[in-house]
């Protein structure tokens, strides 16, 4: 079936169909990278956002309860409470900064829930605080303890937002983990299609190589023992030749060339007898006269 096609063309669609395969391979590998570094992204850009945001709401969290105790502990020095107070003024603000980045980061309705919660408990905390220090200000609260025990009742607030905070981290943890498996089963699919269409491409090419082999290396090897055998000056053996490659054309020609030179002994024979035809027509006869005795 080969032998129909040109040797130039059976290469060039061995090469193309190889080259084909590899093409494959290459799509599926650039698909593969490019869904993982998707996920990588989506996972940078929310699930790593999220816990570093829920990281910094704790850490916030803890810096204004600081500043709230250092303010109650120096309520003897005027200018020490309105300098914590003043620092606590803006951690609070920052942790309301916080929820707003996380609010617009949250995907889920969950999520966006806990921030919501966290917002209410903060509003309380911020709330209990400043009635306090306005005590504070106008001189009804004088001493630590009176201080903690009027703000007693508002820490329960600060307490459900630090828990809320943890919720919110232990939201964001689970979709960093869900993201790896993604991107390990994303990475996996992606080895086994290169495996495959690699393992294809392999396997026809070698295909390919042998069929491909074979019918240039089977003619010429049959060419070879014709051209040894005219050597010799056997010039009798049939030359069988099908196709239209390159190896079919000097099978054909050889043929041709054999036959050619068998008729040329024949016909050298034919002018070998025309020529003795003539001499002997055109050579005058003796007449012979029997003599008696």
């Amino acid at each position: 079936m080969l032998s129909r096609f040109k040797i130039g063309t059976r290469l060039a669609l061995a090469f193309g169909l190889v080259s084909l395969f590899l093409l494959g391979t290459l799509i599926a590998g650039l698909v593969g990278i490019t869904a993982t570094r998707d996920t990588a992204q989506k996972t940078l850009d929310m699930d790593v956002a999220l816990a570093s945001n829920a990281v910094e709401i704790q850490r916030l969290a803890l810096l204004a309860r600081r500043f709230e105790k250092d303010t109650f502990i120096n309520i003897a020095s005027r200018d020490r409470v309105v300098d914590y107070q003043q620092r606590w003024v803006a951690t609070v603000n920052e942790i309301e900064s916080a929820f707003q980045m996380g609010s617009q980061i949250a995907d889920k309705d969950s999520l966006y829930a806990l921030y919501q919660q966290a917002q209410s408990a903060l509003d309380g905390y911020e709330e209990g605080f400043l009635e306090v220090y306005r005590q504070i200000e106008r001189g009804s609260i004088t001493e630590t303890s009176q201080a903690n025990r009027a703000f007693g009742e508002h820490k329960e607030s600060i307490y459900r937002l630090e828990e809320l905070a943890d919720e919110i981290s232990v939201v964001a943890d689970s979709g960093v983990n869900a993201a790896n498996e993604a991107m390990e089963s994303e990475y996996r699919m992606v080895l086994w299609q290169l495996c495959i269409f690699a393992g294809v491409a392999l396997l026809i090419a070698a295909v390919l190589a042998v069929a491909i082999t074979r019918s240039i290396v089977l003619p010429l090897r049959r060419a070879v023992e014709v051209a040894q055998r005219v050597a010799e000056g056997d010039l009798r053996h049939n030359i069988v030749a099908t196709g239209r490659d390159e190896t079919t054309q000097l099978l054909v020609s050889m043929a041709e060339m054999s036959r050619y030179r068998l008729s040329i002994p024949t016909a050298r024979g034919f002018m070998s007898l025309a020529a003795d035809i003539r001499f002997v027509t055109s050579t005058p006869r003796k007449r012979y006269v029997p003599i008696c005795a």
